[in-house]
């Protein structure tokens, strides 16, 4: 799996198979932060779009692809103020207004909900999870996936026979596995995952 720095890089490079990988890739996280804003599922695909159009035309100017879940996460809760004081204004009967940036505080959510606040920020852990494990050799995805991402998770008898590698280096191969996760989730300042 490719990083989303690689990924970025291939999109402004013309790439258009990237940028769907890229969307693909974050899709339903940018889904979930529009929903637990308050919006319901017709005026997300709204929301959505305008999402993604923000983010292609601030691609270039993005400083830390590493963080780009919470970019996203800011972004889209920007659009769900735009969009819900659109709608309030075409309801009052003034019509649509221009919805500065500024009238939409990053800074601060839509919703205060410690509850959302806190599924946001699994949500940005898992999806940096899935992008870290993405990046390791193929051998190590397999084997983390196979033995804390499954539900239930494969046994070592398992593993050995599913992946065809000796019973005597699962143990080995895993922690070199896990040495290696962390070194990546370190790099993207994820230090809470360093006790893995």
């Amino acid at each position: 799996m490719k990083s989303d720095s690689r990924l970025v890089e291939e999109c402004l490079n013309g790439n258009q198979r990237a940028w769907v990988e890229l969307i693909n890739r974050y899709q339903r996280f940018i889904y979930t932060v529009i929903i637990r804003c308050g919006l319901d599922r017709n005026d997300a695909d709204d929301v959505f779009q305008s999402v993604c159009l923000s983010w292609f035309q601030h691609l270039g100017s993005l400083q830390d692809t590493e963080r780009l879940s919470s970019w996203l996460a800011a972004v889209t809760r920007q659009q769900v103020c735009r969009h819900i004081r659109t709608v309030n204004a075409v309801r009052r009967g003034g019509g649509a207004t221009t919805v500065s940036l500024d009238d939409c505080s990053i800074a601060a959510p839509i919703s205060t909900n410690q509850e959302v606040d806190a599924e946001l920020l699994d949500l940005e852990r898992q999806t940096l999870l899935t992008r870290a494990i993405g990046e390791l050799p193929e051998q190590c995805q397999q084997i983390i996936t196979l033995l804390y991402m499954r539900n239930p998770p494969l046994t070592y008898s398992e593993l050995t026979e599913q992946l065809s590698i000796p019973g005597g280096s699962i143990g080995p191969t895993r922690a070199r596995c896990l040495e290696k996760l962390k070194k990546i989730l370190g790099k993207y300042g994820y230090d809470e995952y360093l006790s893995l």
